[in-house]
């Protein structure tokens, strides 16, 4: 079975179980706001969990280059969204809000379960790679874009961040190969599997809350969901199929198909946190990230395919 055939298996998984959450809201049995809960839960725990159980296997100089060109992937592809996107911003009249969306996915949530299912925990520690740079990226571009360079970057933000901890530590673990007893491994795997269910439990109450039709009547929306789901990464998959950074490690291909699911995922959750901290339109934000979550059972299936074909 094709690894697109696999993805979208497992993507519709993730939406049946998204529509768990969705049903638990509607039926009454738990109320919307109760997700701000699991979102810390899942942040706070289970996140930094798989992080660090990724990191664990053992030390070889081809998995150090794998993680070393997944971090130039995503480092390059972060600075080619912002460029793009700052030139396509007055053309297309797009918000802060919109420009946010597009250039930072939900590369946590989704992209960490989906790598662990399709392909193999092994490979989940080039999905932190991802991660720990568009922590970088959100907290400093993100952040000032969102405020209108109204608000300083909040250094405090990047350092403390429990993902960017939680690889720092698996990191050197992994560097060093440093043994952790028995049953602390068993927790940490044990953890990173509720990883799925969770995440997507949580965003189904979130979406519980958004209104289809509204969606569908707003242009500006749909043209946010097109550049964010098809062309950011048809525009990275051009990248990564045509240049020679595949060909610098032995497994680059594959390395590069996991940047390019990070790519390919819905809006960035965080996106609409920051939209209400910074008294923009959360809503406006959100419902982008609606949009976004209920097409990606297409488009990254899509994007997949047209990548290793």
């Amino acid at each position: 079975m094709t690894i697109s055939v696999l993805l979208m298996k497992q993507i519709v998984s993730m939406i049946l179980t998204m529509g768990c959450g969705y049903a638990l809201v509607k039926a009454g049995l738990l109320k919307a706001e109760e997700s701000h809960t699991i979102s810390v839960l899942t942040i706070y725990v289970i996140f930094p969990c798989s992080v660090v159980n990724a990191f664990r296997i053992p030390y070889t100089p081809q998995i150090r280059n794998n993680f070393l060109l997944a971090l130039a992937a995503a480092v390059l592809a972060h600075v080619l969204m912002i460029a793009v996107c700052r030139l396509l911003r007055a053309p297309l009249r797009l918000r802060a809000e919109d420009c946010a969306s597009i250039i930072y996915p939900n590369c946590a949530n989704l992209i960490l379960p989906l790598v662990s299912s399709v392909l193999g925990e092994e490979w989940v520690i080039y999905s932190s790679a991802y991660i720990c740079v568009q922590i970088l990226f959100i907290w400093t571009h993100g952040l000032s874009m969102i405020y209108d360079g109204a608000q300083p970057v909040r250094i405090r933000k990047i350092v403390t961040n429990p993902n960017l901890i939680a690889a720092a530590v698996g990191l050197v673990l992994f560097l060093f190969s440093l043994p952790l007893p028995s049953v602390v491994d068993t927790t940490l795997s044990s953890i990173s599997k509720a990883i799925g269910p969770v995440s997507m439990i949580m965003i189904g109450m979130l979406l519980s809350t958004y209104d289809l039709r509204e969606i569908l009547a707003n242009s500006r929306i749909l043209v946010t969901v097109a550049l964010r789901m098809l062309f950011f990464p048809a525009l990275m998959l051009l990248v990564f199929k045509f240049s020679p950074l595949a060909s610098l490690t032995g497994e680059g291909t594959k390395v590069l198909l996991i940047s390019l699911l990070a790519i390919s995922a819905p809006s960035a959750i965080s996106v609409t946190q920051m939209a209400q901290l910074a008294g923009a339109d959360a809503r406006y934000a959100g419902l982008i990230n609606a949009a976004t979550t209920l097409v990606c059972v297409i488009t990254m299936p899509l994007i997949v395919f047209l990548y290793l074909a």
